[in-house]
Formats: C-alpha cells, sequence, structure tokens
C-alpha cells in the first residue's frame, strides 16, 4: 500500500473504533471491514491487491484488540471476519501470515539474507515468492517526534561562505608584519643578565635586523612570540578558514647558521 498504508491505517483505528464506540447499533467486524475500506478510497486510489491486504489487516486489528493477541493463524478469521481464508490476488493463493510474539505480520518468512519491508515503507505484497514481510502498524504503538533542533555554537547553514581572497592586514604597526615567516630569518638571541629577559634578533629579505621581545607581532598571519629560546623562536599563528572558523598553530624560527647556538649574554 506503500504511501497510503500509515495514514490509511490511522484513520481506520481512530474512525472506526471510535464510531463503534459512540454508536448505540452494534457494528459487526465485516461491516467495520466494509466501512473502513470506503474510508480509505475516500483518501485514495486503492488497487485490488490493496484492498484486499487492507481487509486483512483490520481484521487482524480487530481480532488483537478483542482477544488480547494476534490469532495464531488466518484461519481464526473465520467465519467471523471471512467465510474462507482470505487469498493474495496476486498469488491466487491464500495470503501467508504468521505470528512474531504479540505482532501479527503478513507474507512469508524471509531468508537470512532478505531484507524486512514494511507496509509504511514500500510493499503491500504477502506473496510467498518474493519473501517479504508486511508489518503489521498499530497507531498505539505510534510515538511523537519530540527532536528539537539546537542550532548553538553550530554555523548558519544558510550563511553564504565568504571565497573571496583574504585581504593584507592592513596597519600593520610593525615592518615584520608585512613579510610572511619566511621571508625572515631568526640571526641571534641575546640574555640581559641582570633581567634575565631574552631578545631575538630577526632579519628581513634586505638584511634589516629588528630586535623581539615576548609578546611582540611578527609576520603576515597576525603571528605573535610566544617563546624565545636559546637558539629557537616560538610564533602563535591564528588562521581562518573559509567557513570563519578559527585555528592556531605555532610555528618555529630556528637559528640557522649554528643550530647549537648558545645565548649571548648581554655585557
Amino acid at each position: 500500500m506503500g504511501k497510503y498504508a500509515l495514514a490509511i491505517l490511522v484513520v481506520i483505528f481512530g474512525g472506526v473504533y471510535y464510531y463503534k464506540s459512540t454508536q448505540d447499533v452494534a457494528i459487526s467486524p465485516r461491516q467495520m471491514i466494509d466501512d473502513g475500506v470506503t474510508s480509505a478510497r475516500q483518501k485514495a486510489q486503492l488497487s485490488q491487491q490493496e484492498e484486499a491486504t487492507l481487509r486483512v489487516q483490520i481484521a487482524l486489528l480487530d481480532f488483537t484488540a478483542q482477544k488480547g493477541a494476534p490469532p495464531n493463524s488466518l484461519n481464526d478469521l473465520v467465519p467471523t471476519y471471512f467465510d474462507s481464508v482470505p487469498k493474495d490476488p496476486t498469488t491466487g493463493k491464500p495470503f501467508e501470515y504468521h505470528r512474531d510474539g504479540r505482532i501479527p505480520r503478513l507474507g512469508s518468512l524471509p531468508a537470512p539474507s532478505t531484507q524486512t519491508a514494511s507496509l509504511a515503507g514500500g510493499t503491500a505484497s504477502g506473496s510467498a515468492p518474493t519473501g517479504e514481510l508486511v508489518d503489521f502498524v498499530n497507531p498505539n504503538t505510534m510515538a511523537a517526534d519530540t527532536f528539537v533542533y539546537d542550532s548553538t555554537g553550530k554555523r548558519d547553514p544558510f550563511k553564504q561562505f565568504d571565497f573571496s581572497a583574504r585581504p593584507q592586514r592592513a596597519g600593520a604597526s610593525t615592518p615584520l608584519e608585512r613579510y610572511s615567516l619566511g621571508q625572515l630569518r631568526l640571526t641571534a638571541v641575546i640574555v640581559d643578565p641582570k633581567t634575565n629577559i631574552s631578545t631575538a634578533f630577526v632579519e628581513d629579505a634586505a638584511g634589516k635586523g629588528y630586535p623581539m621581545k615576548m609578546g611582540a607581532k611578527i609576520g603576515d598571519q597576525g603571528g605573535v612570540v610566544v617563546g624565545i629560546e636559546s637558539d629557537r623562536l616560538k610564533i602563535l599563528e591564528t588562521a581562518s578558514d573559509f567557513t570563519g572558523k578559527e585555528s592556531q598553530r605555532v610555528v618555529e624560527m630556528r637559528i640557522q647558521q649554528q643550530a647549537d647556538a648558545k645565548p649571548v649574554k648581554k655585557r
């Protein structure tokens, strides 16, 4: 019954049973089935296969409600609901049925490698050659979807990405902020014996030297000096990707002339 199955059974369960409970005149099981099919036809056009399957589903629903458990076989539906075991119009043979605990199922048991198909998922066929199942849909077991999307901390999916080239940093306070780190060279590290404060000396591509202390800005990626050691300079860079998300990395500049250079004591 495909896309109509769920809506049809909800109408049947909510409408037919309410009708039975509110009318002074009792309604027979067979009349209930006819009324349910009539109600379903008002929602959608049913094929012969869909109508036959729906009639059996309604009978299974009512039997389970009346007896407290589904029938052991479709023979239990005779003669209250049908004169004989209902047949599948596709095969011309009685519908295949089995009881899975407290759940009635139309269709043959599938092979281990066969995927079970539900009534709401697409197929309403109970024919044995396909090995497909038609799950009985009980609206009493349906639960409302309580999921609520929380957008906290997530990027707005409707905001366009900015693919434009990253502009150069305007208003650089030091000349070294105009260079990339690859264009600069660490030449020396001097330690003041009085204050024990280290000063690193960095040269640009033209050979001009600049003193660097902790917290000094360097490089065109917003680098900040976070460490000065005897032979290296540690720089923290903060970068943004095209989504606007920021990431940080620490880049090291080493003295190239002497890998084992010791800090020069200022006299």
